[in-house]
């Protein structure tokens, strides 16, 4: 709920964002539609299939999700994008590639 009005928002502003990313704390749902509706794309999405970003050893098993994302508006195209391994953290970055628009 939080970053679904967070979202709302910043699409209300006059001169909308090129780009919406980070921990959406949700794989789906909230802002993740929000966001698809005003007709953002999700980079991770326009390359199937998309890829976790965190994971959490629980000791018993390994729980997975992809709260993390990168959305783009109207005058950016994703040409690609990855996950990074790696590193301390239980969330993997991501690194998308744009195209510029008209």
């Amino acid at each position: 709920g939080a970053r679904q009005a967070e979202i709302r928002a910043h699409l209300g502003c006059t001169d909308a964002p090129d780009l919406a990313l980070g921990d959406f704390n949700e794989g789906e749902g909230g802002a993740v539609d929000v966001l698809t509706q005003a007709g953002y794309v999700e980079a991770q999405r326009a390359f199937a299939p998309p890829e976790y970003t965190w994971e959490w050893d629980a000791g018993y098993t390994t729980l997975r999700g992809r709260p993390d994302h990168i959305f783009s508006g109207p005058r950016l195209r994703p040409i690609g994008v990855q996950v990074l391994r790696g590193g301390a953290s239980d969330h993997h970055p991501l690194r998308a590639v744009f195209e510029v628009g008209p």
